[in-house]
């Protein structure tokens, strides 16, 4: 009992009062939404200490010489799109998917900063695992007002499934896999499976392919103490989606049952009808994307979020939005460099920061491939920095 009560101290360095001030961010909104009517109150308080230990980071001189150089160029490229076209102008003043959602504490460009600050992964580990089982316990709670109605409300309207909810559950559930398969123990396990229903039942089906990304990965790339559990693990999920995916009546039945008992699942509904790989309208965006970044402005492209602006839409796709945001020729160079960059790690393999790499990878790289921009999502520059906390340890 002693020793479990100890696993809970926290350290109060100011890199771990830092961690637990990001992550728990969208937990405070959570909480105290019930309470507060204002989200503008509710995010000023929640960033201020996020702000707070930024500043004493600062002053600290924690801060890596990067951070600011990578901040100082992504501002000015914005900057030249900004000065040149108004539309650009007024679409990143804009609340909803402007400056501030990119350079928020709590997102874009700022976990960059956040995580290369990080000189321990084993820590960070340790922090990931407590910060899961709180947001788990958070979001359990929050499923049961739509589990009990069959329908979520989201901003006044009506919904069979929440898109952001399934993406907030896949965090605790990545971490509690990666610490089944770290530890051995059952109970994670557990948690993992109880989350994937979650996402099954109030979710859409993106996370999924998170999930089965990094059972993927952790299984190919990753050390194991007993050799023949990585084969275990690859059996075990193809010859499980085999048999399901060749069932489709049983998830004709359980859709029903569900929908009759007020749960209708979107992800349980696209199996039975044969319809789970549908891209729902998304190719067409692409390819209007893709039309246009081709007949124009294919050397620099259109800057960033340039297929949001001139489109209405995100490209639904890490890669277009590369080439549609560089060009060409930067476009790629960057894409190589992150790939190049993350073999290397591999090859030098510090298996700590490369679980912990892996993790943000499967939370990131999956969902940008179907959704979203990596301008707002702060697991993709988490792995960034990740990525040089790896390169920046195996140069030392």
């Amino acid at each position: 009992m002693v020793s479990s009560l100890n696993a809970w101290k926290i350290k109060y360095s100011q890199v771990d009062l830092l961690l637990y001030c990001y992550f728990l961010y969208p937990i405070f909104i959570i909480i105290t939404s019930s309470f507060v009517s204002s989200s503008g109150i509710l995010v000023v308080i929640g960033n201020i200490g996020i702000l707070i230990n930024f500043i004493l980071l600062f002053k600290k001189k924690k801060l890596k010489i990067d951070c600011i150089i990578l901040i100082l160029t992504i501002i000015l490229y914005f900057s030249i799109y900004s000065l040149s076209n108004g539309e650009y102008l007024t679409f990143y003043l804009s609340n909803q998917s402007g400056l501030l959602r990119i350079f928020g504490l709590h997102t874009g460009v700022f976990t960059y900063v956040i995580f290369r600050v990080i000189s321990d992964p084993v820590r960070l580990k340790e922090i990931l695992l407590k910060v899961a089982i709180i947001s788990f316990i958070v979001y359990t709670i929050q499923a049961i007002e739509p589990l009990t109605n069959g329908y979520w409300i989201i901003d006044g309207i009506w919904a069979p499934y929440n898109m952001s909810y399934g993406y907030n559950v896949l965090f605790p559930v990545i971490i509690f896999i990666y610490y089944f398969f770290y530890t051995k123990k059952i109970q994670y396990m557990l948690f993992a499976v109880v989350g994937g229903f979650e996402i099954l039942l109030l979710g859409s089906r993106g996370p999924f392919f998170g999930i089965a990304f990094f059972i993927l990965i952790y299984a190919l790339l990753m050390d194991y103490k007993y050799k023949g559990f990585k084969i275990f693990i690859l059996l075990s999920v193809i010859i499980i989606c085999y048999m399901l995916l060749q069932n489709p009546e049983l998830f004709i039945k359980l859709s029903d049952f569900l929908k009759q008992n007020g749960l209708p699942s979107r992800t349980i509904r696209k199996i039975a009808e044969g319809i789970l790989l549908d891209d729902t309208g998304r190719r067409t965006i692409r390819e209007a994307i893709y039309d246009m970044f081709l007949n124009t402005r294919i050397i620099i492209g259109y800057g960033p979020l340039g297929d949001h602006i001139l489109t209405g839409s995100y490209s639904h796709n890490l890669i277009l939005e590369f080439l549609v945001s560089f060009g060409i020729i930067l476009g790629p160079l960057l894409l190589i460099a992150l790939f190049v960059s993350s073999i290397y790690v591999f090859l030098k393999k510090d298996n700590e920061w490369f679980a912990v790499y892996i993790i943000f990878l499967a939370l990131s790289i999956p969902k940008l491939m179907i959704s979203s921009s990596f301008w707002y999502e702060g697991t993709f520059w988490a792995m960034i920095a990740i990525l040089v906390n790896m390169r920046s340890k195996i140069k030392t």
